[in-house]
């Protein structure tokens, strides 16, 4: 009898481990984010075929990467990123990107919403054409 109980104890105990690891592991997924992508249809800001950047950035969560197709570029805002995202052109020698408002125009401009100061905003594969970008 003595034996019986230790055993029974014994699956009790593994069983209740068990769904100890399965409550945490299901529950503890959820708080894990996933990055997405969005891709915009045209290298153009504002106008164009739907999705434009800023639709696409716009569209953006934190830590998501927003992708700019190839082509040349002429836009005429500069595109204010505030949350910690990365924005991907295909490439220095595919994504040209000028600001039509003349040299020294900043294109892309990085303020960090507050709170995300320390998040990690990247901004790659573009060549830039007369003008600059500013960081905050």
């Amino acid at each position: 009898m003595f034996m019986v109980d230790f055993q029974m104890t014994k699956l009790l105990k593994s069983k209740i481990f068990f769904l100890i690891i399965l409550f945490f592991g299901i529950f503890g997924l959820a708080k894990i984010s996933w990055a997405d992508t969005h891709t915009a249809a045209t290298c153009n800001l504002t106008s164009g075929i739907s999705p434009t950047v800023l639709e696409s950035y716009n569209a953006a969560a934190d830590n998501d990467t927003v992708v700019i197709p190839p082509g040349d570029c002429i836009w005429g805002a500069t595109l204010t990123i505030t949350k910690p995202i990365t924005l991907q052109g295909s490439g220095a020698g595919l994504t040209k990107l000028t600001h039509n408002a003349g040299n020294y125009v900043p294109i892309i401009s990085i303020h960090p919403a507050s709170g995300k100061e320390t998040e990690f905003f990247r901004v790659t594969g573009f060549y830039f054409e007369n003008t600059v970008f500013f960081l905050k």
